[in-house]
Parts: C-alpha cells; sequence; structure tokens
C-alpha cells in the first residue's frame, strides 16, 4: 500500500509543479497580450494623426508661411504672400503640378519648391515610422506563436513523463502483488 501512496504523493507533487508551470506561462501570455494591445491602440493613435496630418494637406495653405488661406482669396491674409494663380484662373495649391482645370505644367518659386519638399520629407517619415511599428507588430506576433507552440511542446513532454511514471508505478505495483 505505502508503494501506491508514494505513486499517488509523486503524481500529485507532478500535477502541482505542471500547474504551477502553466500558470506561469499563463502570466506571460497575458503580460504579451497585454503589450500587444498597448502597442495596437498606440497604433490607432499613430493612424489617427496621420489622418490629421493628411486632412491638414488637403486644407489651401500659404507656401510662405503655412497659415489657412481663404477661400477664393488672391493673397495670404497674414503674410501677404500672393497665391499662385493659372492662366485660366484657377488658384494653384501646394503640390500641384499641372492645373486641375486646364492642365496646364505649373512652374512654382524656389521658395514654394522648398516648402512642398518639405511636406513630402514629413510625408515620408510617417510612413516609415508606420512600416517600422508594423514591422514590430509581426515580430511580437510571431514570438507569441513561437511561446504558444513552446507551451504546447512543454506540455505534452511533462504528459508523457507522467504517464511512464504511473505506468511504471502501476507496473512496480502488479509485479509486488504477484510476487507476494
Amino acid at each position: 500500500m505505502s508503494l501506491e501512496k508514494g505513486a499517488a504523493w509523486l503524481l500529485a507533487i507532478q500535477h502541482l509543479e505542471n500547474q504551477d508551470k502553466i500558470n506561469d506561462y499563463q502570466r506571460k501570455l497575458i503580460a504579451n497580450q497585454d503589450e500587444l494591445n498597448s502597442n495596437l491602440s498606440g497604433i490607432a493613435e499613430e493612424i489617427r494623426r496621420q489622418l490629421d496630418v493628411l486632412q491638414e494637406s488637403l486644407v489651401r495653405k500659404c507656401a510662405r508661411c503655412g497659415n489657412i488661406l481663404k477661400d477664393g482669396s488672391s493673397f495670404c491674409h497674414v503674410c501677404g504672400m500672393k497665391r499662385h494663380q493659372c492662366s485660366c484662373g484657377e488658384f494653384l495649391d501646394a503640390g500641384m503640378v499641372f492645373c486641375a482645370k486646364c492642365g496646364k505644367k505649373i512652374e512654382f518659386s524656389e521658395e514654394e519648391i522648398l516648402y512642398f519638399e518639405r511636406l513630402r520629407f514629413i510625408l515620408l517619415l510617417e510612413t516609415i515610422k508606420e512600416q517600422k511599428v508594423c514591422e514590430e507588430e509581426k515580430e511580437r506576433e510571431k514570438q507569441i506563436a513561437a511561446y504558444k507552440k513552446e507551451l504546447k511542446s512543454q506540455d505534452r513532454k511533462e504528459n508523457i513523463w507522467c504517464a511512464a511514471v504511473a505506468i511504471l508505478m502501476i507496473a512496480a505495483v502488479v509485479i509486488w502483488f504477484l510476487a507476494h
């Protein structure tokens, strides 16, 4: 009987150790999920900010001072810079290469070209940041998948080991009974 109790105690101890490991893995997994959720909310905030930047770029702005121009105005109401106008009468906005009305190629001053290049550079930086965040998220997802796979593998190994110990204990008990 003491052999059976020993086997039962051994199995109970193994079960508790396995349960502790499982609980530890679950805590780690929850921590990783919390970090992922935090990163996702950061990505959502970044997307909102980029949308604001895009909306802001669609607003007609002065090429010199960057202030929002009033609709139909020929001059900036802050710095006084004259807005470019195509020969067809259409006002030209930042980033336009051709007139939207007549299709004529647009020529800008050096100051305006520098302003447009600065805007293009800012948008390029935002795109690079977004790509970096996406790559980091993909890497985290791979790490989580590998972690889950490792947990399953360890659980299988522990279950096989416990089954082997139980079989040996049962075999020992059977042999003991047969011997007596």
